[in-house]
């Protein structure tokens, strides 16, 4: 690999797309099963089709932010533990900031915080908030599709800035 001619957002990319295969196809097959229950009744095909959107968009976002954490680590396991703390911090923590969980009570300043977390963009796809704010689910939606854009960005800048160190040259002669 370190001998190729590649490019830090060819590997970024490479990477993102193999991580994201079997994810992206699990869910995929869920989605028909998901489905039926449009048949059985008490389930619209919009609110269907928002959460599958909503579930694409969480499955990208954390695929991303594993991607730029990792570039970001040399252990795994801290890797790990930053991504889930990121996930958490996003999708919990800024939406209990902003007042989500107040229901009709919106801080008006803080709102816009929750808008890059998969959490608003969940709350907002069910009916009873997609009638009232419809805006605010799509652009819940197109922040956390960006979100994960500039993270693959960043991933990429940081790749390029490490990912041809050579570490045995920056120690010391022990002789």
């Amino acid at each position: 690999l370190f001998l190729t001619d590649l490019e830090s957002h060819e590997v970024v990319i490479g990477k993102f797309a193999v991580r994201a295969l079997n994810p992206f196809l699990a869910l995929l097959a869920m989605l028909p099963i998901i489905s039926l229950s449009i048949i059985v009744g008490g389930v619209t095909s919009g609110l269907f089709w928002r959460v599958a959107l909503a579930l694409i968009a969480t499955l990208w976002f954390s695929l991303t932010a594993g991607i730029w954490i990792s570039t970001r680590s040399w252990e795994a396991h801290k890797a790990s533990g930053a991504t889930l703390m990121m996930l958490v911090t996003t999708s919990f923590g800024l939406t209990i900031l902003a007042g989500l969980p107040l229901g009709k009570y919106w801080h008006g300043f803080l709102h816009p915080l929750s808008l890059p977390s998969p959490a608003t963009c969940f709350a907002f796809a069910f009916e009873q908030n997609y009638a009232t704010n419809a805006a605010t689910f799509w652009l819940s939606f197109l922040f956390v599709l960006l979100a994960g854009g500039a993270m693959l960005g960043l991933a990429s800048l940081t790749l390029k800035k490490s990912w041809r160190d050579n570490p045995l040259s920056d120690r010391k002669s022990v002789v």
